[in-house]
């Protein structure tokens, strides 16, 4: 018995009905970032009607996370690390079953008629915050710049002939902790607090590092000036699909960026700070011994 966070690309594909019918004591977690990406257009209901359809039949094992900003807004407002279960709430839940009957059905559409009612409003909303193509390459742009001005010239060369995986992954580790200490988390948090908060792995930590992980490719491999926006903006709600799925058994995607950043996250979750430490040392002397002449 597992449970799976499911990608939207996926939900139209027979694999996923196979997937459903073959584990039947399995369940299955639609993410907040699914629901938004089907909602990019305004023929929203045409884009749900097939992209849910394949849960009809196992309505009762579909649950619905919460967004990763209200996720983190809560971290936020009680300095405490959400856990799997505080992430799938039944409000959530029972508006998302409720949805897949009305679609694949003739019930009432009670659900229906309450996205109609307020979609144009939302969806306006999206489009300068969540959709915001523009913006997110932007916040993107920048971390890179930061890791390329802060990263030794042979840091990079090393991290680009990939010769030292572990150590990008420490790396990661070592950035996002740091970043959250100095920019996330309220001046007035006492540094035992802090790191005693950190020390659960908090979402707050698991999205600042992938986002760092992010980053950190793109300055190291360049390419991100030429490319389109939209296209970022797509790889940034991959990440939200490899965040959600790293509190649940796996991620259900066909999409190799979002499966290589919940692989990435998931060992760099599985790195003890002791490990993140020793990694960073001693693979940074050799990185430079290299170098000498």
């Amino acid at each position: 018995m597992k449970t799976y966070v499911i990608d939207q690309n996926v939900m139209r594909k027979p694999m996923l009905a196979a997937l459903i019918a073959a584990e039947p004591d399995s369940s299955f977690i639609v993410p907040d970032v699914s629901l938004l990406e089907m909602s990019k257009s305004q023929n929203w209901e045409g884009t749900m009607r097939p992209s849910l359809a394949a849960f009809a039949d196992a309505n009762d094992r579909i649950y619905v996370s919460l967004s990763i900003g209200e996720a983190l807004k809560r971290e936020s407002r009680v300095l405490k690390a959400i856990t799997a279960q505080e992430l799938i709430t039944d409000e959530l839940t029972l508006f998302g079953r409720s949805l897949i009957k009305e679609l694949s059905s003739d019930s009432p559409a009670m659900s229906m008629d309450s996205i109609r009612a307020n979609f144009s409003q939302a969806f306006a909303h999206w489009q300068t915050s969540d959709l915001n193509a523009t913006s997110a390459k932007a916040r993107v742009t920048e971390l890179a710049r930061l890791f390329k001005t802060g990263l030794k010239k042979e840091v990079i060369k090393a991290l680009r002939k990939h010769s030292h995986p572990q150590y990008r992954l420490a790396l990661i580790a070592a950035q996002a902790e740091q970043f959250v200490l100095d920019h996330i988390l309220p001046k007035e948090v006492a540094p035992v607090d802090a790191h005693k908060f950190l020390s659960h792995q908090p979402m707050t930590f698991r999205y600042t590092a992938l986002l760092s992980r992010h980053a950190l490719d793109w300055a190291v491999e360049g390419g991100l000036d030429a490319l389109p926006a939209d296209r970022e903006l797509n790889h940034l709600l991959d990440i939200e699909y490899a965040l959600t799925a790293s509190y649940f058994d796996d991620l259900v995607t066909e999409d190799s960026g979002a499966r290589t950043a919940y692989s990435d996250l998931k060992e760099i979750l599985a790195m003890s700070p002791d490990t993140v430490a020793t990694v960073m040392k001693c693979t940074l002397q050799e990185i430079l011994a290299d170098h000498e002449f």
